[in-house]
């Protein structure tokens, strides 16, 4: 039995990237049922481009700019899928990331689903098993192990807090954690590509602080009582990730 897989990619100036995006999701090895650009008013031919080259995706443009969540949770709205994937638009996926995703979806009774990446690369390795593991709302306190690429989650209602403009995805994954203990699986195994780096010179690194502070926010609202612990813990993490975008700055830097 193939379940439908909608798929769900906010955009916003994404010209130079949307096409390469969206042909990693034609190419999956796995039938996709439907895929839903969600354009959040971008000011150069984005939804142009879209529309000349993939007449079946769907395409709803934003009437104000309102971010990646509530793109996202735009096109959740209207997706139909069993399952829904999301990608941004500056990333692509592996050829077969549906298909190894979804069979542990299945057998687990997964309600998400995700995996690491790499930055700017492919790395196709033939495998005939992945390494597979679940994710305890405890595992995830330490680290958002989920780039949102990567995650298929089961299509419930769960939405993402549109509030939070840094670490909304977290939120989520750790608010399925919480309601949904035992049904968050992690693939051991890169599946996707990120256009660049969470951090580092081209990435998020000028805001790394609204990140943190975004991450702070979630850990909060779903730790509860011990949120004081974790954000200790988080502090540390953050300190750590600012330490190494100096390294990356001074490298750059000295090749100069």
């Amino acid at each position: 039995m193939q379940h439908k897989i909608s798929v769900v990619i906010p955009c916003y100036n994404a010209e130079k990237t949307i096409i390469n995006a969206i042909e990693s999701v034609v190419k999956q090895s796995y039938p996709i049922f439907e895929i839903i650009c969600v354009d959040d008013l971008s000011t150069d031919n984005t939804v142009k481009l879209v529309k000349n080259k993939f007449s079946d995706v769907i395409v709803i443009e934003n009437r104000v700019n309102g971010g990646p969540a509530k793109s996202r949770n735009v096109g959740m709205e209207v997706a139909t899928g069993d399952f829904i994937a999301f990608l941004d638009a500056d990333d692509i996926w592996y050829p077969n990331k549906i298909s190894v995703q979804i069979k542990y979806l299945i057998k687990f009774n997964l309600v998400c689903i995700g995996s690491p990446f790499t930055v700017n690369s492919i790395e196709m390795i033939n495998r005939d098993n992945y390494s597979f593991r679940f994710l305890t709302l405890h595992a995830l306190s330490f680290s958002n192990k989920l780039p949102t690429p990567s995650v298929i989650i089961r299509n419930m209602g769960l939405m993402f807090n549109d509030k939070m403009r840094y670490a909304e995805d977290y939120d989520l994954w750790l608010r399925i954690a919480k309601l949904h203990p035992g049904r968050i699986g992690l693939i051991e195994q890169p599946l996707i590509s990120l256009g660049k780096p969470d951090y580092g010179v081209s990435g998020l690194s000028s805001h790394l602080l609204k990140m943190e502070k975004g991450e702070l926010l979630a850990l909060k609202d779903n730790l509860g009582w011990i949120k004081y612990i974790f954000q200790i813990l988080s502090i540390v993490k953050f300190s750590r990730r600012l330490f190494l975008v100096f390294v990356a700055r001074g490298n750059i830097f000295k090749a100069k």
